[in-house]
């Protein structure tokens, strides 16, 4: 399974930190081209996800497209934490 997203680089680095929970250190031995990120995403699945800076691109193996565009239409996790926490 892959989903394929067009991003921003904005974007693109908010989505693959609510992606990968765990990322793992790449093995040069793959020989897998291109600029990667692989690891594990929250509920433990194996992700990989393939950055194509020039399309503004990211293929992701290891989820499917809804659930891609289900976590890619929610809010940044980080700024409701925020606005969660201001003193009012």
């Amino acid at each position: 399974m892959q989903a394929k997203v067009a991003v921003t680089e904005e974007r693109a680095s908010c989505l693959i930190a609510t992606l990968i929970a765990e990322t793992q250190t790449p093995c040069p031995c793959d020989k897998k081209s291109g600029l990667r990120i692989e690891g594990t995403t929250y509920d433990g699945r194996p992700i990989a996800i393939r950055i194509d800076a020039k399309e503004g691109v990211l293929y992701i193996d290891g989820m499917t497209q809804e659930e891609v565009d289900t976590i890619k239409q929610r809010r940044c996790p980080l700024r409701q934490h925020q606005q969660t926490d201001r003193v009012t």
